[in-house]
């Protein structure tokens, strides 16, 4: 037990004197406060309901997000909204307005199927 989790009374989460079967992720007590959250809205953002991916278990404060199958650029983005055109839906994403057209096509001459747009650019330049 970690954090706060340390204080909390064995009742508080081994309901019926039941100490078998219990669940260990964080929404089985948390799914409220996942749902209520609005900035940004986890619900509408699709977030998982692994909390621990982006939250410490020992301090709730804030979240750190790894964008292990995406490496975040490091010229500048400090925040989500930054690519992240909607706060409802963290699928949409924007490449263009930082990577103009001028800058990056001459960068793809020769590329066989290079077009400029974000779904394209997150297509070859996720790994």
């Amino acid at each position: 037990m970690t954090g706060a989790h340390g204080a909390a009374s064995c009742a508080q989460c081994h309901t019926g004197n039941s100490y078998s079967g219990t669940s260990t992720a964080c929404a089985s007590c948390h799914q409220q406060d996942y749902n209520a959250t609005t900035n940004p809205g986890h619900t509408s953002a699709g977030f998982p309901t692994t909390c621990e991916t982006c939250h410490a278990t020992t301090v709730w404060t804030g979240a750190t997000f790894n964008h292990t199958w995406f490496r975040v650029p490091h010229h500048g983005v400090k925040t989500c909204t930054q690519c992240h055109t909607a706060a409802t839906n963290y699928t949409l994403f924007d490449c263009t307005s930082c990577h103009t057209q001028s800058k990056t096509s001459g960068d793809h001459h020769g590329v066989s199927g290079y077009v400029w747009n974000s779904a394209n650019c997150y297509a070859c330049h996720h790994r």
